[in-house]
């Protein structure tokens, strides 16, 4: 997953959803502070009422997607 910039929340609309939604976790046993990253992202996001737009890709061998992460 790659972060690639942030829109409004009123730019989501209900006609985008397409897939399932996926749940992302901080892993603090890879990336050490990724649970401190994750939460102020987060909160920033609740503040400023945005989302964030990532480039996803689910597993090896998948087509590149781009998702809306919501607070």
């Amino acid at each position: 997953m790659k972060l690639m910039g942030f829109k409004p929340k009123s730019a989501l609309k209900v006609f985008h959803n397409i897939k399932h939604s996926y749940f992302i976790y901080p892993d603090e046993k890879r990336i050490t502070g990724s649970s401190q990253v994750m939460d102020a992202l987060i909160n920033e996001m609740i503040a400023e009422d945005k989302i964030a737009i990532v480039r996803f890709i689910p597993r090896d061998n998948s087509v590149v997607r781009f998702c809306a992460l919501l607070p």
